[in-house]
């Protein structure tokens, strides 16, 4: 018998043994918290099933929820590296038919070299868009009509994953982000929401001190684009702050 649960939130916490995934100790409890708030159903990949890059697993999330006996709606496919603060409003009531994203501008020169790469090595028949409606794949809201989209990602990533692998070793410019940048915006209509849900580039936006100014400004605290240290010492303080309290 299925699991009835109608939203799931989805992340990935598998170590490919170039990473220090340590501070899913405060990501994952706090997601749990907002989905039991919010009625929703968290779901954790946390073994490797096949052998691409961990970067790819959660491209495979609706034959993984399928597989594992979910009746699901809709979809938040998230980065472990992301905290929601407790009232986040339920995101899932924001979106419908679309895909819903938020901009990713931390970086305009990172944007657009890896835009153009892969541009000129795997998506030249691919439509351009502007660098300005770039978004960041560690917060995505989809729902199950977009699983046809989602296994023509997955038959894309098996026969170029060589050709990915090499660009980014190349030039540094990410493995699945821009790819689904192209990809996703080809078949579907995207739904741009409030950078509140997706708050990153913490410490260039002046934000990464232990004051947490990011608490009052966002929703949803993705703490990229920092090294380790900085981003375990962060979210752990980030967790304490909100929810330390609840989860004792």
């Amino acid at each position: 018998m299925g699991i009835d649960m109608s939203n799931v939130v989805f992340t990935v916490n598998v170590n490919d043994g170039q990473r220090d995934l340590s501070y899913s100790k405060y990501s994952v409890p706090a997601w749990k918290s907002w989905c039991k708030k919010n009625n929703c159903e968290f779901v954790m990949l946390d073994e490797e099933f096949l052998n691409v890059r961990p970067h790819w697993y959660k491209t495979f999330v609706f034959k993984l929820l399928e597989d594992s006996g979910f009746e699901y709606d809709k979809v938040a496919v998230v980065d472990l590296d992301t905290i929601p603060h407790p009232d986040t409003p339920n995101f899932f009531d924001l979106v419908d038919d679309e895909i819903g994203v938020v901009t990713d501008d931390g970086s305009f020169d990172w944007t657009i070299r890896s835009t153009e790469i892969y541009k000129k090595y795997l998506f030249s028949d691919f439509d351009d868009f502007d660098c300005f409606d770039y978004f960041n794949s560690g917060f995505l809201i989809l729902n199950k009509n977009h699983k046809d989209t989602y296994q023509k990602i997955i038959d894309f990533l098996l026969a170029n994953q060589d050709s990915i692998e090499k660009i980014q070793n190349t030039y540094g410019v990410g493995r699945d982000q821009t790819p689904l940048n192209f990809l996703l915006r080809k078949e579907n209509k995207l739904k741009y929401l409030s950078k509140k849900f997706n708050l990153q580039d913490l410490i260039g936006r002046g934000m990464g001190g232990s004051n947490l100014s990011f608490i009052d400004v966002g929703w949803i605290y993705h703490y990229n684009a920092m090294d380790e240290v900085q981003r375990l010492n962060l979210m752990k303080i980030t967790y304490e702050k909100l929810y330390k309290e609840e989860n004792q």
